[in-house]
């Protein structure tokens, strides 16, 4: 898989972008404020499990917050979850880690320990944390770590990588017999930045030939030059993650290309209001500078 570069540097961002080539992409816009940004992931679930502790009955049922459970009886007991998909810029600094258990208690005083993996599953937190739940057939949240909580080590923005971080929860109790039920996992990372990365929220592309014809419900942005049929794509990107205070030096926009011909990349900025399912060329193709 092909990678495109494309950089700028400008007081206000561009909002959007034009190409042309012919490649069919995935876009994600880099920017560049002056200062660094406190950043958090927002509260992501995880959708795998299993991999090195699997002692839990119906640990999928903790991917969301419902009316099902993940569910152990037995002290001692262990389970993972994997597979967060967060994305965080390269070169972030991590500043805490916030993990929520959303469950209930229908027996004795029950609960969890909690660690997290960077590696894999090859080595654990050493936190101390964990929770017993109220007795109650209402499920309750307990909040483990939070912003500034670094669980006890120094943590890179790899090490939140899908299959590289993961939740262990180990079951304690004071007996055995009675379910634990765990409903739902969720975990938010904060960190600072110098970057802000977003993916495209609206794309389609532009087809010369066909005026009038919107394609934004294909799959691929494809781009093409060729004399009264150019294909041209284009891209929308939602800033407003960033302070209206900040000044943006450089964006840098980053193309995973799956199919290729010889060409060069020209990216402009539109310069009209359009939306994914109205923009076509009649409407759109001369409106960029």
């Amino acid at each position: 898989m092909n990678i495109f570069t494309a950089s700028t540097s400008t007081n206000r961002p561009p909002g959007v972008v034009v190409l042309w080539a012919a490649i069919s992409c995935l876009a994600l816009l880099v920017l560049s404020p002056a200062s660094l940004l406190a950043k958090e992931t927002g509260f992501k679930s995880p959708s795998n499990k299993d991999d090195d502790y699997n002692q839990w009955t119906d640990p999928a049922r903790a991917y969301a917050s419902d009316t099902e459970f993940a569910r152990e009886n037995r002290n001692g007991d262990a389970q993972d979850w994997y597979d967060f998909h967060f994305q965080i810029p390269a070169g972030a600094t991590i500043k805490g880690i916030q993990i929520n258990v959303e469950g209930n208690n229908q027996g004795e005083a029950n609960g969890v320990d909690i660690d997290l993996s960077w590696d894999g599953g090859t080595s654990y937190t050493s936190s101390g944390k964990g929770a017993i739940w109220p007795i109650s057939m209402v499920d309750s949240i307990e909040i483990f770590g939070g912003p500034a909580d670094g669980w006890g080590r120094t943590w890179s923005p790899s090490e939140f990588e899908n299959g590289n971080f993961r939740i262990r929860l180990t079951r304690k109790g004071a007996v055995d017999s009675h379910d634990f039920h765990v409903n739902h996992i969720e975990a938010n990372v904060s960190y600072d930045s110098d970057t802000y990365v977003t993916q495209s929220v609206q794309d389609s592309y532009l087809k010369e030939a066909s005026p009038t014809t919107n394609f934004g419900l294909n799959a691929e942005l494809l781009t093409k030059t060729k004399p009264t049929d150019d294909l041209r794509a284009v891209m929308q990107f939602d800033l407003s993650s960033i302070p209206g205070s900040e000044s943006v030096t450089g964006a840098t926009l980053q193309l995973w290309v799956t199919k290729e011909a010889p060409s060069s990349v020209s990216i402009h900025r539109i310069t009209a209001p359009w939306t994914e399912m109205g923009v076509d060329w009649s409407n759109t193709a001369a409106n960029y500078d």
